[in-house]
């Protein structure tokens, strides 16, 4: 088995999330069984006659720690784009960041957009093998 076969993708928003206004959004993700790397963040955007590029979309996947509740830092952020609208999958590729079993991801929205935007989104996660449980 190679490595592709133990990536698992999690559903942050197992239905249509609002980002009309700003803050946390969706649920959040912690496994506190072992760390592992984010590797891919998915966006879909579903309100269809919204330009969420024009509009502002504005999107920060959070990183924080479950044991200090230390301000939450960003490890990536997905902006609306050219071409960005209802249907169309925002992706974005070779994050890499580590999470560990301390701490959780969360979507924060950064913009408001009018018009009742909703979106949905999930992350392709991969156990980190450097880790003896992992094996």
């Amino acid at each position: 088995m190679s490595a592709q076969d133990y990536k698992q993708n999690i559903v942050l928003t197992p239905s249509a999330a609002s980002i009309s206004a700003t803050g946390e959004i969706g649920g959040r993700y912690h496994n506190l069984a072992y760390p592992y790397h984010i590797r891919r963040w998915q966006v879909l955007p579903l309100v269809s006659g919204l330009n969420y590029a024009t509009g502002g979309m504005s999107l920060s996947l959070m990183l924080l720690s479950l044991v200090s509740g230390s301000t939450a830092s960003a490890i990536v952020t997905i902006t609306g784009g050219t071409g960005d609208a209802a249907g169309v999958v925002i992706v974005k590729k070779g994050i890499d960041a580590e999470v560990q079993p301390h701490q959780c991801v969360f979507i924060n929205n950064n913009a408001i957009i009018t018009g009742a935007p909703t979106i949905m989104s999930s992350i392709l996660v991969e156990p980190k093998w450097e880790e003896p449980e992992n094996f």
